[in-house]
């Protein structure tokens, strides 16, 4: 998924990694994109709180919850009781 999450104005990597089996800690990759380039510094960041469901219910979804000009992230299940998880965007 393709998300400016540091507000740079340039789109960043975004690797969403729900786990499996016994290990159900959501992860996610953040590759933040050089302005004018095409590299990308990666890094992982990891969700230490598992919900109360498998995460592969979940679907990642984008925007900018907060109006800072940086797109957060969204994890949302419409399963028997609805649940969301937000990440919010620190630009760092």
């Amino acid at each position: 998924m393709i998300a400016d999450v540091d507000g740079n104005g340039s789109g960043d990597l975004l690797i969403n990694d729900k786990g499996y089996g016994n290990n159900l800690t959501n992860a996610i990759g953040v590759g933040l994109s050089v302005v004018g380039g095409s590299e990308f510094t990666f890094t992982r960041v990891a969700q230490s709180l598992a919900p109360a469901e498998d995460w592969s219910q979940y679907v990642l979804l984008t925007g900018d919850i907060n109006a800072d000009g940086r797109d957060d992230v969204l994890w949302i299940s419409n399963a028997a009781i609805n649940s969301v998880y937000t990440g919010i965007a620190r630009g760092e």
